[in-house]
């Protein structure tokens, strides 16, 4: 998975899209399923959540379980990582 920083035609593209998501006051998903995955980080890139919350952009964490051994897993790593950009 692409962990950096679009630039030209995609980093509009993702901007575009975040700013229509803000003006329809809808929340935004992190999915925590890239770490079953073997991906070792949720989805959106860190980039793009940065710039979710740039936007105020509600967020919730969702770990799209399966089964259910799997609700809830990497919560809190996702919830301590939203932390770490001083917005959780």
């Amino acid at each position: 998975a692409w962990q950096g920083e679009p630039r030209g035609p995609v980093e509009k593209a993702v901007l575009k899209s975040l700013d229509q998501i803000a003006d329809s006051g809808m929340t935004m998903e992190i999915n925590t399923s890239g770490n079953r995955f073997g991906i070792k980080h949720p989805f959106p890139s860190q980039w793009i959540l940065t710039k979710a919350l740039e936007r105020e952009i509600p967020l919730m964490i969702n770990s799209d379980a399966h089964r259910p051994a799997e609700v809830g897993n990497w919560w809190q790593e996702t919830y301590q990582g939203l932390r770490s950009l001083g917005r959780a």
